[in-house]
């Protein structure tokens, strides 16, 4: 489906949740991310800017090895589900967010925000190598480490890439010890 037709389908949303399949993801976007994140499960809701229609749209996705875990929460709290092959409708009584709220709270991803984690670190930038974060980001390697992990866009890069990466992982956890 198109994003037009996405954005027009979203655009007076405020009762169902729409997930499209998207490759080997289930996408909701817009007011369907959001009364997902608030109903069903919490997820990271994304934000993107798409030139094709010169503006940004929020979303989130996850593979379909986890869409019957999600089916079966909705199935939980008494949801109505109408599945076909690439789209899903999920109804009921929604905890309704505050949409204009959530979406200017919405940071833009990936390389303009900043990402705090659990043990505080801040990471501020995407990085393709290991050595690209700062050693500065806690003042030991295993935060350095640990940043560049949760920062390293597996998803954007090939699995060649994603293999030199774990080997700079190794060589620094070897070096450290």
């Amino acid at each position: 489906m198109e994003t037009t037709e996405i954005l027009r389908t979203e655009h007076n949303n405020t009762g169902t949740i729409h997930l499209y399949k998207e490759g080997i993801f289930w996408r909701a976007y817009e007011n369907s991310a959001m009364l997902f994140c608030e109903n069903i499960k919490k997820y990271i809701i994304q934000k993107k800017f798409v030139k094709k229609i010169n503006s940004e749209i929020l979303y989130l996705g996850f593979p379909d090895s986890v869409l019957l875990m999600v089916i079966s929460l909705a199935k939980e709290k008494n949801f109505e589900i109408a599945t076909q092959e690439k789209f899903i409708t999920i109804k009921g009584s929604f905890l309704i967010p505050d949409f204009q709220q959530k979406r200017s709270e919405t940071p833009v991803n990936p390389d303009s925000n900043s990402y705090r984690y659990k043990n505080k670190v801040r990471c501020t930038e995407r990085h393709t190598k290991l050595a690209e974060v700062p050693v500065e980001v806690d003042g030991d390697n295993l935060s350095r480490i640990y940043c560049g992990i949760k920062n390293f866009p597996v998803l954007l890069r090939t699995p060649l890439q994603c293999q030199q990466f774990i080997v700079e992982l190794q060589n620094e956890i070897n070096d450290s010890v």
